[in-house]
Order: C-alpha cells, then structure tokens, then sequence
C-alpha cells in the first residue's frame, strides 16, 4: 500500500439520536460510523467537531481522531456552526490586522479633492438590526418635472489600500456573510462598522452617481447627468425598512410607533425626508414598470424573516419563529436605485 500524501480535514458531527451508530457532517451527504468509544457519550442533539487525518488519493483512511467541541444545541445554532467550520471563514481578525487599521480615522485632509455633500438631505434605509449602512439615497427637485436623484456608496477604497494586510484578509473573505444569527464581516469592525458605516451626523467618505430624471424617470444626457466622483456626505436621517415603507403609505399611526426606529438630525425634519421618501417612490415605480415592459427578467424568490431569542445556556441567538417576509415598498425603491446607478455606470 503506498501512501502518496496525509493531510488533516476537519469535519463537524451531529448525532441524532443517543443509539445512532452513525453520524452526519456539515456536508449532509456524507455520513460516518463512530468508533464505540466516542458513541458511548453521545447523546441526541449533540456536535462533534473532529480534526480527522486521512490519507489519500484512492481512499480515505480515518486513523486517529481529535476532539475539540462537544456541546448541546439547537438546530438553528448547529447550522450556523456547520456553516462556519465547514464552509467559510469565521475566524476573528488577526491581531496585526486589527492592529493595522485601528489607528485610521477619517480626517478634513481627506476631504481634499472630493465634493462637499455635507449639507446635502442624504438619508440611509437598512434593516432594523443593521450596524454597517454602506448606501444612501438623496433626491431633489430641480425644476418642473424634473428631479436630480444622488446614490452614494462608502468609499472603503480610501481606507482598504492595495497590498494592505487588512486587502489580504479582504481578498480571502470576499464578502459578509449574514446568517441568520450573526454576521461574519469581510473588514473588521472598526471600517465595516465605523469608518466605512455611514451613519447619521458623522463625516463620510463617498463615492456618488447623480442623474437628472424627468418625471417617468428616465435619465437625462445632459451637462452634469450622470455625474461620477468622490464626495463627502454626513447622512441626516437613519430609517430602517418598515419606517420608510409606511412614510411612503402616509401611515402617521404607523410612524408615531415607530419612531423610536428613526434618527433624524436637527438639519432636516422628518417631513421632509417623508415627502423626498414619497417622491423618489414615485419615480422609481415608473422606471421599474418601464424595466418590465421591456422584458426585464424577474426573479421573485421568497424570503424569511426571523424572531430571534436569545438562549439562556448558550447566550446564541435562536430563532423562536419564522415567516415569509412582508413585501415593503420601500425595500423596492432602494433596489430600482441601485439598479439604476449600475446600469449608468454599466454605460462608462
């Protein structure tokens, strides 16, 4: 027998039941027996995570098992648990790349070069639980029939440099991952969060579109539309879905109960950042009925949302009931303004 190579794998166990022989891991299509000696404490419920070491190429050959967790759960905690070890990469950040951006700040100096937005009526609209708000809208009337609407994403560039420890560990995350407990972020906390957070009342940098629309929303090919460039914005409103949502439906008895959910700044007023919600509403159904007279494709998959409680064993997050998401008119708009500013910036 010639063992060309030995590596360790690590996999996560859940037995079902005390007198299973058997055990599934992360990979539900993969299914193990236990020796005896590690079934013998296994009860129903319960996660195993192994380092196994195999040989290869033509088989594997389990030889030697080392045990690491062993701990009761519910299921919505082991998925998570079977997501991360199996599938991704939830370690913290590394000391040295924590280290590498917490002295970052965002400064006047780095307002050089960049247009000034700061007085501008820019609002954010994210779910109620969000900490990182990495777009926001703006929307202004310009003349009769005619509306300039600003997109404005966070600059992470300014502050993510290439060749950076902190672009390296970026590169290997590639994303935020948003389960349905936690959220594992691409940066660490202090850009994803902080600095690259566009929260209200706080100086941030900028990337922005501005087009010029008429009233049925169509793009304006004119001096200053569209229009690309770095900026600075300090955002005046936090709204989460369900507040904007009922702004657009003038639900007053809505937003009195709600309002604990809004932050408005002392540079505009509620409503005011109502009428704009209203008016780039408006404008966004009319290009969204437009995209689908087209032919624009439609993928209308359903989502869930989710009542978490928090377990008092574990102290995880657990879900205590799910249901199929309400469809918020507000969460349409923002998605018409997104695919609006991809589609110009598409055109460059």
């Amino acid at each position: 027998l010639l063992l060309k190579k030995q590596y360790e794998q690590k996999f996560i166990f859940f037995f079902k039941n005390k007198f299973s022989h058997c055990a599934w891991s992360g990979d539900a299509k993969k299914q193990f027996k236990i020796k005896s000696k590690w079934r013998r404490n296994s009860k129903a419920n319960k996660i195993v995570f192994f380092i196994v070491k195999c040989f290869v190429p033509t088989f594997v050959l389990f030889y030697q098992f080392y045990l690491k967790k062993y701990a009761k759960v519910r299921n919505e905690f082991l998925h998570s648990k079977k997501f991360m070890k199996n599938n991704l990469n939830s370690c913290q950040f590394s000391k040295e790349v924590e280290e590498s951006v917490s002295k970052l700040e965002v400064t006047s100096k780095d307002f050089e070069n960049r247009k000034d937005l700061r007085k501008s009526r820019i609002f954010t609209i994210d779910p109620t639980n969000s900490k990182d708000f990495d777009d926001a809208l703006s929307i202004e009337t310009i003349d009769t029939n005619k509306y300039r609407i600003g997109v404005h994403i966070a600059d992470v560039s300014h502050f993510v440099r290439p060749g950076t420890l902190v672009d390296a560990e970026a590169r290997n995350r590639a994303t935020s991952v948003y389960l349905v407990d936690r959220v594992l972020h691409m940066l660490p906390t202090h850009l994803s969060t902080d600095l690259c957070s566009l929260n209200p009342d706080a100086d941030r940098l900028t990337f922005s579109l501005f087009v010029n629309v008429d009233e049925n929303c169509q793009v304006l090919e004119e001096e200053g539309s569209p229009w690309f460039g770095r900026t600075v914005i300090r955002s005046q409103a936090r709204l989460n879905y369900e507040t904007a949502h009922f702004m657009i439906e003038d639900d007053e008895k809505q937003l009195k109960e709600l309002h604990e959910c809004v932050k408005i700044s002392s540079d505009t007023t509620l409503e005011q950042i109502k009428t704009d919600i209203q008016l780039m509403y408006r404008l966004a159904e009319k290009k969204k009925q437009k995209r689908l007279t087209e032919g624009a494709v439609r993928l209308k998959e359903p989502k869930l949302r989710f009542e978490l409680k928090t377990h008092h064993q574990v102290e995880k997050n657990f879900v205590l009931v799910f249901e199929p998401a309400a469809e918020l008119k507000s969460s349409g708009m923002v998605e018409e303004m997104m695919l609006l500013a991809n589609t110009e910036v598409a055109k460059q």
